[in-house]
């Protein structure tokens, strides 16, 4: 079994992956990916190993185990197949609805 950690830019955590893999001996590992280098290289948080097809997701935690996989995309607004940029947004709204409705309670209440 191989463990991965995916970095996950958005909540600041790697997620992990374990697939059914045995390790390989010297350089047998799956070459990393990496985007082109500048002229200081390459971020760490922009290469490493594609995660299996097969994996398995295991947990989360703030330290990396196992091998480095490529990184997890950034959500960015609009972009993540839900309507305004997903989960944040509706949270969003929703502790604004409840700040309108404590508001008209208290107002009320006096």
């Amino acid at each position: 079994m191989i463990t991965y950690s995916r970095w996950e830019p958005s909540g600041g955590y790697y997620d992990y992956f374990e697939a059914d893999q045995s390790p390989g001996i010297n350089d047998d590992l799956p070459v990393p990916a990496l985007p082109s280098a500048t002229e200081l290289g390459v971020p760490s948080t922009e290469c490493g190993r594609p995660v299996p097809s097969g994996a398995e997701y295991i947990g989360a935690g703030y330290e990396a185990v196992g091998l480095m996989a490529v990184p997890a995309p950034v959500e960015q607004l609009g972009q993540s197949g839900e309507p305004l940029g997903g989960r944040n947004v509706l949270m969003m709204l929703g502790a604004g609805a409840l700040g309108i409705g404590i508001g008209i309670v208290i107002t009320r209440w006096k």
